[in-house]
């Protein structure tokens, strides 16, 4: 595997993510979005996975006093398989958990194998269910919430 850097993003980066964000999310975040979550003010953390020099994933989560919220997570089509999904998390969680997070929340399209397999795979357990949260192509699907505790 390749060397994988993970940072957190650059303010100037918002764009690159927005533009990542469409090409792999089936409903993705605007541009003001990702501006608002890489600004040096923000109360959200984005990180971003980098290989030779380019930005080849991303992961957005939020802290709220003890509790943290995986907000959205991405990799480019052509570095899927790698782990670099893998790394993204691990990284966030341990971030969240310096920042005093005990327990981290997220949701996932109920059809998202890939991703639920990511989750499971690092001790996420399905909570419960949201019914017909997402869009999708012929209506509306539920989304899975997950949750784990803190530290890994």
């Amino acid at each position: 595997m390749p060397r994988v850097d993970v940072r957190e993003a650059l303010p100037t980066e918002f764009s690159l993510l927005a533009a990542l964000d469409r090409q792999v999310n089936p409903n993705p975040w605007s541009g003001e979005r990702f501006r608002s979550v890489c600004a040096s003010s923000s109360t959200d953390t984005a990180l971003v996975a980098e290989s030779a020099a380019e930005v080849q994933g991303y992961l957005v989560y939020s802290c709220v006093l003890d509790e943290a919220t995986l907000l959205v997570i991405g990799v480019h089509h052509s570095s899927r398989g790698l782990g670099l999904g893998g790394r993204l998390l691990d990284t966030a969680c341990r971030r969240m958990h310096a920042e005093g997070a005990a327990r981290c929340l997220l949701e996932v399209r109920e059809s998202n194998r890939v991703a639920i397999g990511l989750y499971e795979s690092r001790r996420f357990q399905v909570d419960g269910t949201r019914k017909r949260y997402y869009r999708s192509g012929t209506g509306f699907e539920d989304a899975l919430l997950m949750s784990r505790l803190l530290p890994l």
